[in-house]
């Protein structure tokens, strides 16, 4: 009994005599824990809700897969590009986004790219693993598609890509094939990164997805990825840099 009111000096009158030190040594001695797991608990809150108020979900996912290695330099000029092309924030969140997605595939042999340091990077190809990957690629949030020529021979095995003659209303001239058109015959391939893509790298769409819950939602996000997807085909030459 006599150690529980010695613990408990903080409840007898002799705490109105404390100085304000003395006070904070005596709150922290009793508690020390609840106020690290509470500040712990209110830190953790502070974040989780201000990662939902600055969280920016983007109206549309663009996906590269050949053998070029963009830097991030030219990944965030490629991302901005598609931005100032973009009609109109399609998703409704109050800001033009697009995510941008990068698969390195190598066929017949190893290939040496450089990386953002200059430096010699030595890819594995993938030659034998393409059916598996094109699964994978498939299975994905991307919509708009930049392949080179040899993915995009596994695409169209996969019937994963949509028409143009379904996008346009009717098939479009100066495309490459029923479903996609050739950068370098675009004026696309002028802007900032897209520049740095190869000039044979073929841009198409994929069909709607249907691995998901909500079907409504993905028919929604394919008529987005369709709209960006003409202003894309559509853009004209950039103006020239003084």
């Amino acid at each position: 009994m006599k150690e529980e009111i010695e613990d408990r000096i903080h409840d007898t009158p002799e705490q109105t005599r404390m100085t304000p030190r003395q006070w904070l040594e005596n709150y922290w001695y009793h508690y020390k824990w609840p106020t690290l797991i509470g500040a712990l608990f209110f830190f953790f809150i502070l974040i989780s809700c201000v990662q939902c108020m600055s969280r920016v979900d983007p109206d549309v996912f663009l996906m590269y897969s050949g053998p070029k290695v963009l830097t991030f330099d030219e990944i965030t000029a490629l991302k901005t590009s598609v931005v100032d092309l973009m009609d109109e924030d399609y998703n409704g969140d109050g800001r033009k986004s697009c995510e941008y997605l990068e698969n390195i595939v190598i066929f017949d042999g190893d290939y040496t790219v450089k990386d953002e340091a200059g430096d010699d990077v030595t890819v594995i190809s993938q030659t034998e693993q393409v059916q598996n990957y094109v699964t994978r690629v498939i299975a994905g949030d991307a919509q708009i598609y930049l392949a080179s020529p040899e993915v995009y021979a596994e695409l169209r095995k996969q019937n994963v890509l949509t028409p143009l003659s379904e996008i346009y209303g009717e098939m479009p001239g100066a495309s490459y094939d029923s479903a996609a058109f050739t950068l370098g015959e675009l004026e696309l391939a002028r802007y900032p990164g897209f520049s740095s893509l190869p000039a044979d790298t073929l841009l198409c769409l994929r069909v709607p997805r249907t691995l998901v819950a909500n079907t409504s939602q993905a028919q929604a996000e394919h008529e987005w990825a369709s709209a960006v997807f003409r202003s894309l085909v559509a853009a004209k030459a950039p103006p020239e840099e003084s």
